[in-house]
């Protein structure tokens, strides 16, 4: 039809992220293998920090948007489930905006406290040291605080992701009983082959 489908505009957004992820965090931490610690500046190191983070929280809400549209799609026509199927589809791009801006105005940390390599041990009392560079937080709490919103970013998707996948994994489990009985013993395959698929891609990822 000349346009990707809800699913495949994800992917394509999500495959996006995690090139992004990849590629900036293989970079880095071979500079680190190497010993080339002090590539970066201050700029250099707000930059690349902000875009990794970005990227990766991004990536979670993503497969957690993913999760969410397949959970939907197995919903009857005419149900409530099936009606938010339909508004999700329609708000794919406020939603890709609005994920974009929550995680871009989550992750200016870095662009706050985000210095090159350096062996000044003042800057370094509260400061997390990520191989090529630091992130060096004015004060204990300010650094336990950062980390607790990076936390809950992570956690709260991935939780949601799990709660999504068990609910497509339970329907796919009473489809399966129910194809079994109309079919025979046999039948089913395709549904246990679909379960065993959702529940390793969630243990994976979690």
């Amino acid at each position: 039809e000349g346009r990707l489908s809800p699913a495949d505009a994800i992917v394509l957004h999500l495959c996006s992220a995690n090139l992004v992820v990849v590629s900036v965090r293989c970079l880095l931490e071979a500079l680190a293998t190497f010993r080339i610690h002090n590539v970066f500046d201050d700029a250099g190191c707000r930059a690349v920090i902000f875009l990794y983070r970005t990227a990766r929280s991004l990536s979670i809400w993503l497969t957690f948007l993913l999760t969410t549209l397949q959970c939907l799609s197995v919903a009857p026509p005419g149900s409530r489930r099936a009606a938010a199927r339909t508004l999700l589809t329609r708000s794919l791009p406020a939603i890709f905006l609005a994920l974009w801006l929550i995680n871009t105005s989550m992750s200016v940390a870095p662009l706050l406290f985000s210095i090159g390599a350096r062996n000044d041990s003042r800057l370094l009392q509260n400061a997390i040291n990520v191989e090529f560079c630091f992130l060096s937080f004015p004060s204990r709490l300010a650094r336990d605080a950062t980390g607790a919103v990076q936390v809950g970013r992570d956690v709260v998707p991935m939780a949601l992701m799990a709660a999504g996948s068990l609910v497509l994994l339970v329907f796919l489990v009473q489809q399966r009983r129910r194809v079994r009985g109309l079919r025979g013993v046999a039948g089913g395959a395709t549904e246990r082959r679909a379960a065993i698929t959702v529940v390793t891609l969630v243990s994976l990822y979690l």
